[in-house]
């Protein structure tokens, strides 16, 4: 891969016809700056899908990733912020900055720990953010938006994260291990392959997904306990096989599930599943067998 050219900061150059009064001037300048804030976007959305593939080549890259992990904690025990949006966000914005500089020198050799940095610092804010943000995907009559959904979905992230709240344009297949903690996207070996939606296809699905649960929402309050918690495990995993975003499905999905589940019940929900056992029955689940989810659904209601 050629980081020179896949990283390399692209401007948009206006000629002296485009400034004609002030007006004009005004108008071009913020077309350069709006071109410069995308191409800035492409760019970090570029670093996190190379930084995925670099993941995927192996264990090489283990160190270095608990290296970034223990500087980050070293960081917040002797950070004078004690609140954990707040510090992540300044820690955030702070690798943000180095990052643009690192783009400008072209210094090719700080992109990997800046990206792996950059990636755990969004990571952690959003776990925090989780339990410290209500969302309101769902309206008050049970109903869910897609815009509702992506706005959710930026609120996780900090502020400028390059993935937030933008519906994927890349083919991804996650692919997985066998009784592993997690499911990854694109490493080189696995167990098995799951392909999501092709992303010309993800708002065709995603819509029909939505309007298919706003359309039985009313049906589905009157369920008893199991018929709710077949119903939310087929949400849950269709969201998963789409995959909308290039980033925090995961995270997304269960917030949108535990707003789901509060409805049904009437009753503030918030589920805590055994990491474990949750991917083992998203993994049954990619075969097939969505009742693993449901269980764990079940048992938590």
């Amino acid at each position: 891969m050629d980081l020179q050219n896949q990283y390399s900061i692209l401007t948009k150059e206006f000629g002296e016809g485009f400034l004609l009064g002030v007006l004009t001037s005004l108008f071009v300048g913020y077309l350069f700056f709006a071109e410069q804030k995308r191409q800035s976007e492409k760019q970090q959305r570029e670093l996190i899908i190379y930084l995925w593939s670099i993941l995927g080549q192996g264990n090489d890259l283990q160190d270095k990733i608990e290296d970034v992990n223990q500087n980050i904690e070293q960081l917040k025990r002797h950070a004078k912020i004690k609140d954990g949006l707040k510090f992540y966000e300044k820690e955030f914005y702070r690798i943000d900055k180095q990052l643009q500089k690192s783009f400008k020198e072209d210094k090719k050799g700080e992109y990997v720990d800046s990206v792996l940095t950059y990636k755990r610092l969004a990571d952690a804010r959003a776990d925090v953010a989780i339990n410290e943000h209500e969302f309101m995907i769902l309206n008050q009559n049970g109903t869910i938006t897609i815009e509702n959904i992506k706005h959710a979905h930026s609120k996780l992230f900090p502020s400028g994260y390059a993935l937030a709240g933008k519906l994927r344009q890349e083919m991804v297949a996650i692919l997985g291990n066998y009784q592993s903690r997690a499911r990854g996207v694109n490493p080189n070996i696995s167990s098995y392959t799951l392909n999501v939606a092709d992303p010309s296809e993800i708002d065709t699905q995603f819509n029909s997904l939505v309007s298919k649960w706003n359309d039985n929402i009313k049906y589905i309050i009157d369920y008893d306990k199991k018929g709710i918690s077949d119903e939310l495990a087929n949400f849950h995993h269709a969201f998963l096989l789409i995959h909308p975003f290039l980033d925090g499905n995961g995270r997304i999905s269960r917030v949108i599930l535990n707003e789901q589940a509060s409805f049904l019940i009437h009753k503030k929900i918030k589920f805590k599943f055994d990491r474990v056992r949750y991917y083992d029955a998203l993994h049954k689940a990619d075969q097939g067998m969505v009742s693993f989810v449901s269980e764990l659904i079940f048992n938590q209601l």
